[in-house]
């Protein structure tokens, strides 16, 4: 299978205002590829900007990036990979996937073109597919209009004999040649004496069409995925407002999700940049309670980062890093569709993201039997549940004990002896639950290097 995509150039720049008509423009000024709203205005590929204005004033105008298009190739070669192992790069916009060991694991045929046009779309990308029994064949019905599936030599052969040989993209002079002597046709060509075109036209043209039937192997480089990510994007003049910078990160985090997707991978950090003119790099450390692939998970947490540290000066471009890729936690399906954990640590990123990581922490059980040493903080949602003890202890304890008179106590348990280790200052201590006059539940202790000295240290609700 060969996935044509022939907006890339286009839907590889994010748009703030994807409302507007938009095109994207060659080195020559020139309209490259538009966007349906610019069509619908009678807008042209090959127009110069100017007459495209003339035609619609409030037009956006982006110029062509060819690094950023092989980027988005890429990530998208990743993604690919949840349906078959053994993809290639076809030129600038193009994959080839091998798929006939896929077809029975996904559905058949129609289901799996079914799955990754959905997927595609969900993603923000449109793609002609072409299915051939060559990686050639497949290039060229992708490239066609309207192809239908050739699942076998002969109706491959069948096929290609009307479509145009530009769809070969061979040199102007060749076609010019060819055309010349009235071959417009692959079919016509295929029925040209092979020696006297291997004289006139080259050996190399012979050599592709022979890829294109199946008379000569067309082995491909097969797409290794880097192991890390790392992607940036300028952003279109120097932005200060955050409603304008958030499509280009949303474009960013779903190529993440597409090459994580890809790999059956998620990720529970990301490193975001945001270079300024002058004025040192901007940086965010988003953490995450669990590794997932989410995008738009991503970008409310971003959202909120940068709600609450605004802007320090305008931004020209924005990077997204992600290091550690790790097998991302799986949401559990029961009968009742309780998701409560799930949700819970949703919350708590947030909240994290929105208050700061000072403003949320858990309680972490720590190897001391010392009751104000017993737990330290710990990030929200990473403690570890507390050691659970024969006699009860009260949920929160005092700064440090307060002093009280014994005759002010009941007692009302039996003492429990806590002692630290050697290695710590010397503690030794009886606890008892008590009541004092107030009718409280208190929890006391008398410390044996003082004995007739008692101590309030916590409150029983």
């Amino acid at each position: 299978m060969c996935l044509h995509l022939p907006q890339l150039p286009l839907e590889a720049l994010p748009s703030a205002q994807p409302e507007q008509a938009r095109v994207v423009l060659d080195s020559q000024q020139r309209v490259f590829r538009l966007d349906p709203h610019a069509q619908a205005a009678g807008i042209r590929c090959g127009m110069t900007l100017s007459s495209a204005r003339g035609i619609l004033p409030q037009l956006l105008s982006q110029p062509r990036e060819e690094h950023q298009e092989r980027e988005v190739l890429r990530s998208l070669a990743a993604w690919a990979m949840q349906f078959s192992s053994r993809i290639s790069l076809s030129g600038s916009d193009a994959l080839l996937l091998e798929i006939g060991g896929s077809l029975r694991l996904f559905g058949g045929l129609d289901a799996l073109c079914q799955r990754i046009a959905t997927g595609l779309d969900e993603l923000g990308y449109s793609a002609s597919p072409g299915i051939a029994p060559t990686p050639r064949g497949a290039e060229v019905l992708a490239h066609g209009d309207n192809p239908q599936p050739a699942l076998d030599m002969a109706q491959l052969q069948q096929q290609i004999q009307t479509l145009p040989l530009a769809g070969l993209n061979w040199d102007a002079r060749s076609l010019k040649r060819l055309d010349a002597i009235g071959i417009s046709r692959i079919g016509q060509c295929l029925a040209l004496p092979r020696d006297g075109f291997r004289r006139r036209y080259g050996a190399a043209h012979l050599k592709d069409l022979d890829r294109l039937t199946g008379r000569s192997a067309d082995p491909r480089a097969l797409y290794e995925p880097p192991p890390t990510f790392d992607r940036s994007l300028d952003v279109i003049g120097d932005m200060t407002d955050i409603s304008y910078l958030l499509p280009g990160f949303e474009h960013l985090f779903s190529l993440l999700q597409a090459e994580l997707q890809g790999r059956d991978r998620g990720v529970q950090r990301l490193h975001i940049e945001m270079r300024h003119r002058a004025h040192p790099p901007s940086r965010i450390d988003m953490g995450m309670q669990r590794a997932n692939c989410d995008a738009a998970h991503w970008l409310n947490l971003l959202n909120e980062h940068l709600q609450r540290h605004p802007l320090v000066a305008p931004v020209r471009t924005i990077s997204v890093r992600a290091q550690d890729f790790v097998e991302p936690a799986r949401q559990q399906q029961d009968l009742w569709q309780n998701h409560n954990l799930e949700q819970r640590q949703l919350v708590l990123e947030r909240l994290t993201a929105r208050l700061g990581p000072a403003a949320l922490y858990a309680l972490q059980a720590c190897a001391t039997h010392v009751p104000e040493c017993a737990s330290q903080r710990a990030a929200a949602g990473q403690g570890q549940a507390l050691v659970q003890t024969e006699t009860p202890r009260p949920l929160w304890l005092l700064p440090s004990p307060q002093r009280i008179e014994f005759s002010h106590l009941q007692l009302c348990s039996r003492a429990e002896r806590l002692e630290s280790g050697w290695w710590d200052a010397h503690c030794q201590r009886d606890y008892y639950r008590a009541r004092d006059r107030l009718n409280r539940q208190l929890w006391v202790y008398r410390d044996h290097q003082q004995p007739s000295h008692w101590y309030i240290h916590g409150f029983f609700a």
